[in-house]
């Protein structure tokens, strides 16, 4: 049989390489990347978890410290003659002798010294009102200074702010103006305002009128919703001062008499 012609080649089948998938690539490349420092994200998972432990044991301890001072301060304040807030009632009436006063006043600014956090500025504070009530304006100082050395929020506001009254009763008024105007820069607005109120009272009480009216007028541009609006305007309309009066009209001169 004779040989036959070869016919035409067949072509070969050539088929497309198939591209991954875009979520199939990155799916890839995450488990490389996990296979690859899972020893890393190992260290980092424990040393996050240790972290956090170690985290809710100190707040822990500072949360049970917080409430044995506080135990503490309870303690002396149980032993008073009369609640805090009614001792200078007790005092006018003759029921309770200042210098009685000191002991537990002692006391408490020894637990200020030893103390941290909220406590701390807790057991200063009410030291020094104990120190005011004695009549130890010397010591009320020191305990309010101990109370306004802290980031304890509204508490230290308060320490502050109570240094600066008695800056203003003892005549110091550049200081207690330099107090309330730091105050004023609270990141807490609701203490900025409150210190932009005690600034222009401050102010008003040494003479400073028109300082004061600056001060009033800042607050209602910069807090024109505060709730204390209303307040602020009173006192604007105090301190206004009433325009001086016109200047009296010159008289005309007479006419000149006609003829000479």
């Amino acid at each position: 049989m004779a040989d036959q012609p070869p016919g035409p080649e067949t072509p070969e089948l050539v088929l497309p390489k198939a591209e991954a998938g875009l979520f199939f690539r990155a799916e890839m490349a995450w488990a490389n990347f996990l296979f690859g420092y899972w020893r890393h994200l190992l260290v980092v998972l424990v040393v996050g978890l240790l972290g956090v432990l170690v985290w809710g044991q100190w707040r822990s301890w500072v949360d049970r410290e917080q409430r044995a001072t506080s135990a503490e301060i309870a303690e002396i304040e149980r032993k008073l003659p009369a609640e805090l807030p009614m001792l200078p009632d007790a005092i006018s009436d003759a029921k309770v002798k200042p210098e009685d006063l000191e002991v537990p006043a002692d006391a408490l600014a020894a637990i200020g010294k030893k103390a941290k956090g909220a406590a701390r500025v807790e057991a200063w504070l009410k030291a020094a009102e104990l120190y005011r009530l004695a009549g130890k304006p010397d010591l009320q100082r020191s305990a309010l200074e101990g109370g306004a050395d802290s980031d304890a929020g509204v508490m230290t506001y308060a320490a502050v702010s109570a240094l600066a009254a008695l800056d203003l009763d003892e005549g110091k008024g550049d200081l207690a103006i330099a107090r309330l105007t730091a105050l004023r820069s609270n990141p807490d607005e609701g203490l900025a305002q409150s210190a932009a109120l005690d600034l222009g009272l401050a102010l008003e009480s040494l003479g400073r009128i028109d300082e004061a009216g600056r001060v009033y007028t800042e607050f209602t541009t910069k807090w024109a919703a505060s709730k204390h609006i209303e307040q602020v305007r009173a006192r604007q309309a105090r301190l206004a001062v009433s325009p001086a009066p016109a200047p009296a009209a010159a008289p005309e001169a007479a006419p000149a008499p006609a003829g000479g």
